[in-house]
């Protein structure tokens, strides 16, 4: 499923399914995996101690939803659980909030048309979402930050021991750009600067 912008951090959130996949592959039972166990399969792979607190949970869902197919993206916008839906993956693993704050809390929201017309589709198609933000970002190395600099093919511009800090040879801002633009296959981007 192309994820377009989306795709910025594709290599990393890749990364994060692959041994949830070469797990769910040796399954030996007829029943399908719930979403909690895929959560369990986590906790046991993800490498560090799993916190208490933290917004790494089910958002939204059944916990006890049967899983037919997994979809991985930075941000469970309804286009993305759509797309999902359509796909026959009925739990979603997202890194950002589902529902608009860092928590995912939606007390307030109740009464919001979006947040209603989002939580009936989640219902509708059975789907399960688990946020995977916090423990994604302790890994060592960091999987968003990793997945990042491999998309982008920044790799080799990586200051030592930093895995967020970057140096480049002097390019004009378009250009550098137009180069971020073509590796990610944005359709669109926004320079604040002169493009020179």
């Amino acid at each position: 499923m192309p994820m377009t912008r989306r795709s910025l951090i594709l290599s990393g959130v890749s990364l994060a399914s692959a041994p949830l996949t070469a797990l769910a592959s040796t399954q030996t039972g007829t029943s399908p995996l719930t979403a909690s166990e895929v959560v369990r399969r986590i906790h046991g792979n993800v490498g560090i101690p799993w916190m208490t607190t933290t917004v790494d949970r089910i958002v939204s869902g059944d916990p006890d939803t049967p899983v037919k197919g997994i979809a991985t993206t930075m941000m469970a916008t309804l286009d993305v659980l759509q797309r999902a839906a359509a796909e026959g993956r009925n739990m979603i693993i997202t890194h950002e909030p589902t529902f608009f704050s860092h928590q995912d809390t939606t007390d307030d929201l109740r009464n919001d048309p979006t947040f209603q017309f989002k939580s009936r589709f989640i219902a509708d198609h059975n789907l399960a979402i688990f946020r995977f933000h916090d423990h994604w970002h302790r890994m060592a190395p960091d999987g968003i930050a990793l997945g990042m600099a491999r998309e982008l093919g920044w790799e080799k511009n990586t200051v030592p021991g930093q895995q967020r800090e970057f140096v480049f040879p002097p390019t004009p801002l378009g250009d550098f750009v137009r180069q971020m633009a073509h590796r990610l296959n944005a359709r669109s981007m926004r320079i604040v600067g002169d493009p020179k």
